[in-house]
């Protein structure tokens, strides 16, 4: 069955009952995001994109990254029979939107994305399976920020996340007791709109997986790949590196086998469809690594799962960097990879204008 592929990347502000901020900046970057789409992307699917590619661009997506789709506008976005609607993460937002143009949807209920896309939801197994950081905490009121704070040393740092957050977003960086001036409208509006902030150390990371899983309505989860997640220095994420293989690397084989209990539990909630499970391994004060199985759960895409798309590229032996790049103009791909083949997998140019997020399929003879 053809599919629409929609990315409504405001889910989690969806989810958290607000309106997706719409600046001009913003659908700017989610039109340059829509594009990502193509890394699982089949003959005869489309896209929308609130923006128009360069009228070449979907010809040399067939050359190059050998599928054959179609790039529609959100007013041109109207069912023809048969076709099914992929979103980003489903919302009640989306099952309207998606209801009022006529296209098939399967999606587990709302209550249960909602629930599952929470921190609220990791916290407790975390605790529950006593997998979390120490000193993690779930705060339910400013009194109690400022007693975890008080606990804190002045070398100490930390972080306080939203409940709906993700990656390096809705969270605020503390160092020692002291709250900054600014944090306490923060924490007081996410306090009033979710009732809870989730604390914990500020660790430092050594790598970084995706755990990408599928949730079927029954049966077992299944396994569809690791990605390994390249951040730059304040989370954002950079890029995924992918292999031919489903096979978890050793280093990650806790961690999936955490995330299978995980998945699982989802599955109980009445969760279906994918399931993407953030891992790290970290080092802690003594100089001893930890592993983190349940550093982000999302009911939904997720970057790591479009890049396992693109192993229908990869010839024999070789492994795949999917880079995500800002500002192409000052980023170059000649240098990521000197013995290997680079592939665009976005324009340059989005209504006539140079791109600020770029991305390019890096492969290489593997090591």
């Amino acid at each position: 069955m053809p599919q629409l592929f929609l990315g409504n990347f405001g889910f989690e502000e969806d989810l958290a009952g607000q309106p997706p901020t719409r600046s001009v900046a913003i659908a700017r970057l989610e039109a340059e995001l829509a594009v990502c789409w193509l890394a699982v992307a089949r003959d005869g699917d489309r896209i929308c994109l609130d923006a128009d590619v360069p009228e070449a661009f979907p010809a040399e997506v067939e050359r190059q990254l050998g599928v054959s789709v179609s790039f529609v506008r959100p007013d041109e976005c109207t069912a023809d029979k048969g076709i099914e609607l992929i979103p980003w993460g489903w919302t009640e937002r989306v099952l309207q939107w998606g209801q009022r143009r006529g296209y098939g949807m399967d999606a587990p209920p709302i209550a249960t994305v909602r629930a599952v896309n929470s921190r609220r939801f990791s916290f407790e197994l975390e605790r529950s399976w006593g997998k979390g950081l120490d000193r993690a905490a779930a705060l339910t009121s400013l009194r109690e920020v400022e007693t975890f704070a008080s606990g804190m040393l002045a070398k100490d740092r930390w972080v306080l996340k939203g409940e709906f957050g993700h990656a390096a977003r809705d969270r605020l960086r503390v160092r020692g007791s002291e709250l900054p001036g600014t944090s306490r409208g923060w924490i007081a509006s996410r306090l009033k709109r979710d009732g809870i902030l989730f604390a914990e150390p500020w660790v430092e990371s050594i790598e970084e997986a995706g755990l990408q899983w599928t949730v079927p309505r029954s049966g077992p989860p299944v396994l569809e790949g690791v990605t390994t997640l390249e951040v730059d220095a304040s989370g954002q994420y950079r890029g995924s590196r992918i292999s031919a293989t489903a096979d978890p690397p050793d280093v990650w084989r806790d961690a999936v086998d955490v995330g299978r209990r995980a998945a699982l539990a989802a599955q109980v909630q009445g969760y279906f469809g994918p399931l993407g499970i953030d891992a790290m391994r970290y080092r802690r004060a003594d100089g001893t690594v930890g592993l983190r199985a349940l550093q982000d759960i999302n009911g939904r895409w997720t970057m790591g799962r479009l890049a396992l798309g693109w192993r229908r590229l990869l010839g024999p032996g070789e492994t795949g960097f999917w880079q995500h790049l800002r500002k192409v103009s000052t980023e170059s791909p000649a240098a990521d990879a000197p013995d290997g083949r680079v592939l665009p997998t976005s324009p340059t140019l989005i209504d006539g204008r140079m791109v600020s997020y770029f991305t390019q399929l890096i492969l290489s003879r593997a090591r």
